[in-house]
């Protein structure tokens, strides 16, 4: 094989590391060829992260077997590239075998080394790495621990690693967060603070860990609902996502003073998973928003009405009306929006008088009565509540809803 025929299958190489349907009985002729074969074990040496990566795979993926002997061989080499991408390229072949060669460099100087072994020792799957990989959880560079935890995460889906179990209470987070992310609910109550550390201080770092959490949470049979309440008093706006549907399975009131409490809280994403967690405990939550809405933050009272609403209990129409007359705009058009909700036109009488007398030149005011006017002529539409829209569009000169 000459230069440029090693220049053509170079080329070919790429393109089926990117595209394997491309890999054809010509490319794996040319690929085990001698000349072929020693390029490429040269090339495992190379500065250039894709030259190393492109031949580790092609010996592994298309010269197979006979690849596999001289890969082993290079686990052993002085230069941490060769290292590398052997341990890499080892990782396309299904063989339990090789991982006794693996795990030594699991302890290599060179921390690209030790994340190629473990990202190998994830793709094999293979229990006995399971003592090594929890110890590589331990390793001070996160790269490898993150793909330590992804190896175990392979290994449990088909078998069972008891020896996690212990760090699910563990005081040190990482271990902590490990074993839940690995264990998820076949850990049990003791896994819930690491799913919930899992949430709060992350692996990589990505949605799908939230989603994780929240799945497994979710299956736990009775968590601790001290716990997570204690988790939801943080006002931590993730972790409130995150506990309150968890806190709504499990049905304890206990949750609802909590929940009630947060819809007073300084941020949004708080105070609207409060709402929504509330609203699931239905009629049960309805004497702990009655007295929210007596509260003198205007941040409780508007979201408790709305959540009046969302529960439609026409018994509390007439303390929805007494907030129509609210200092505040935003809690007004939340009573007037739940009012809508419910349904109840005996609340007509009393949005009427939003129309009528009312400063105009005040914004606020002006906003009030545009949305009253919505009201009456939406779910609440009566010939009493249409009269008095017309009137106050006409009045308004035709600015009205």
């Amino acid at each position: 094989m000459d230069e440029a025929e090693i220049k053509v299958t170079l080329a070919k190489i790429k393109d089926a590391y990117w595209n394997q349907r491309l890999i054809d009985e010509d490319l794996i002729c040319a690929v085990r060829s001698p000349e072929m074969m020693n390029v490429l074990f040269e090339r495992l040496g190379s500065e250039d992260a894709a030259v190393y990566t492109e031949a580790a795979f092609a010996l592994a993926e298309i010269a197979g077997e006979s690849a596999k002997a001289r890969l082993i061989e290079c686990l052993a080499s002085d230069r941490w590239q060769v290292r590398s991408a052997a341990a890499e390229g080892l990782g396309h072949y299904d063989d339990f075998k090789l991982t006794r060669h693996l795990i030594p460099l699991l302890n290599d100087p060179h921390p690209k080394v030790r994340m190629a072994v473990a990202r190998t020792l994830e793709s094999l799957r293979d229990p006995s790495a399971v003592p090594d990989l929890i110890e590589a959880i331990k390793d001070p560079d996160r790269h490898i621990y993150v793909y330590a935890v992804y190896a175990l995460y392979e290994i449990v889906n088909e078998y069972e690693i008891p020896e996690l179990f212990p760090y699910l209470k563990s005081d040190d987070v990482r271990m902590r967060v490990a074993a839940a992310y690995v264990l998820g609910a076949k850990g049990g109550k003791d896994a819930a603070r690491g799913l919930i550390d899992l949430v709060r201080v992350g692996i990589s770092g990505n949605q799908q860990e939230f989603e994780h959490a929240l799945e497994h949470l979710l299956l736990i049979e009775g968590p601790i609902i001290d716990e997570l309440i204690a988790v939801f008093d943080e006002y931590d706006p993730l972790l409130c996502q995150l506990v309150t549907p968890v806190l709504v399975k499990v049905g304890d009131q206990r949750a609802l003073p909590h929940l009630i409490a947060a819809m007073g809280a300084e941020v949004d994403e708080v105070c609207d998973a409060a709402t929504w967690g509330a609203s699931q405990f239905g009629k049960a939550a309805i004497p702990f928003l009655l007295e929210a809405i007596k509260s003198e933050n205007p941040r409780q009272r508007k979201y408790a009405a709305r959540v009046l609403g969302r529960i439609q209990d026409a018994s509390v129409v007439d303390d929805l009306v007494m907030l129509l007359n609210d200092s505040d705009m935003k809690v007004r058009l939340a009573a007037l929006s739940a009012l809508e909700d419910i349904g109840d036109v005996r609340a007509v009488e009393y949005i009427i008088p939003l129309l009528l007398g009312q400063e105009q030149n005040l914004d606020d005011e002006w906003l009030t009565a545009s949305y009253a006017a919505q009201v009456l002529r939406g779910k609440l539409a009566t010939p009493e509540g249409l009269e008095a829209v017309e009137r106050w569009e006409r009045e308004e000169g035709g600015n009205g809803v």
